[in-house]
């Protein structure tokens, strides 16, 4: 995200790659939430979905949405907001690529949360 806000994409991009290919939900994912509240990774992850979106790089865009399908697998969504996020993220690449089937069946279960957007489960 910091290289984003400085408008340095190109290092954006590559970090999120290697956070990609170093990141392991067993051993990061729990550590992140009780450290941070989220698992922020995972939402790093998400931001460069759109910008491969906004590149035409659809091919990376949509190696990247499987990855964190593959995640949400995994998420435990009641140690923290972690998979309600990505749901939304993912479903709303998803409606960039006017891929709607997709969309809908990824956003199911949002709205059916009952905690705070950052929510952070007591130590």
């Amino acid at each position: 995200h910091l290289f984003m806000k400085t408008g340095d994409v190109g290092k954006a991009l590559s970090v999120s790659e290697a956070i990609k290919s170093a990141y392991n939900h067993d051993e990061h994912s729990l550590q992140m939430v009780q450290m941070y509240g989220m698992d922020w990774a995972l939402i790093n992850i998400t931001t460069i979905v759109s910008v491969y979106i906004f590149r035409a790089d659809i091919a990376k865009a949509l190696e990247s949405i499987s990855f964190l399908e593959a995640q949400l697998e995994k998420v435990d969504e009641f140690a923290s907001s972690t998979k309600a996020m990505l749901k939304g993220a993912v479903s709303a690449a998803y409606l960039l690529l006017r891929r709607f089937d997709k969309a809908v069946a990824i956003s199911n279960g949002i709205s059916s949360t009952s905690y705070g957007f950052f929510f952070k489960p007591n130590s």
